[in-house]
């Protein structure tokens, strides 16, 4: 076993986790101190998020390295494409926080609203095993939208199922990956 696949085993674990979590706080605390002199006080909150999201990338990149290897596909092969895809956006989006071409950061509002959400995602990691993925993803699609006070429903029925046939038939059925099922499925 590589030494990334025992590191990625280890992030795996409850101790592992708490260590990203308390490595991401650290960071994110190295980061406002490192934006004040580098970023215009206009892009901190950005520089933040975008930071935390790289950090985040390379820990699920380390991750992938635990994944079992059954053929020339591994299972890790879904997920780099996604990291890849996502540093390279996280790249771009700080090339032009640097060179000033960003939108500024809103002022200052309230928390309430992203605390909704990511209680919102909790319910669906929560109800997924019950609901399955489908039919939970799909629920939770509409929910977002709404709650982001998007109310076209063709689009938003649209953009649910078309979602969701792209997981079905991208990853259920080529590439094998499972979802899972939820008790109503299994009834």
């Amino acid at each position: 076993m590589s030494f990334l696949a025992k590191i990625g085993n280890f992030l795996n674990t409850p101790n592992g986790l708490l260590l990203v979590l308390l490595m991401l706080i650290g960071i994110l605390i190295l980061g406002a101190l490192i934006a004040r002199k580098v970023v215009s006080k206009y892009y901190k909150g950005q520089f933040l998020t975008l930071l935390a999201l790289i950090y985040l990338s390379l820990i699920f990149f380390i991750i992938t390295y635990s994944f079992r290897k059954a053929g020339k596909v591994t299972a890790a092969v879904v997920p780099r494409l996604w990291i890849f895809g996502l540093l390279g956006c996280c790249i771009y989006l700080l090339m032009n926080i640097f060179r000033g071409n960003e939108s500024k950061d809103p002022e200052g509002g309230s928390l309430i609203k992203p605390l909704v959400y990511i209680g919102m995602c909790l319910i669906y990691i929560i109800l997924m095993p019950f609901l399955g993925f489908f039919i939970a993803s799909f629920i939770f699609l509409i929910t977002s939208f709404l709650f982001l006070n998007y109310h076209r429903w063709r689009v938003i029925f649209l953009i649910s199922i078309a979602w969701i046939a792209f997981n079905y038939f991208i990853f259920y059925k080529l590439f094998y990956v499972s979802f899972p099922q939820g008790v109503i499925i299994n009834i």
